[in-house]
């Protein structure tokens, strides 16, 4: 029982994990997105590619995909 206990609060920790980078991410896009100034920014050629912002966001797939892979593990056993 114990050890269920450990492994459910490791899977929360990697959840919160992946919350904060989520958040952190949505964040940066939508600062560079969503704003008078970057609308302005992007009007005059001086904003953020979209490919960095797609390439911030490609760095959440291997942490969702290691947060399923836990789950999996932890409902198998």
């Amino acid at each position: 029982m114990k050890k269920n206990k450990d492994q459910i609060k490791e899977i929360a920790y990697l959840v919160n994990e992946g919350l904060q980078n989520y958040i952190y991410v949505h964040n940066l896009i939508f600062k560079e997105a969503a704003t008078l100034k970057s609308f302005l920014k992007n009007l005059f050629g001086k904003g953020v590619p979209m490919s960095e912002l797609k390439n911030e966001s490609n760095k959440l797939l291997p942490i969702w995909d290691s947060i399923l892979e836990n789950i999996e593990t932890f409902k198998n056993s």
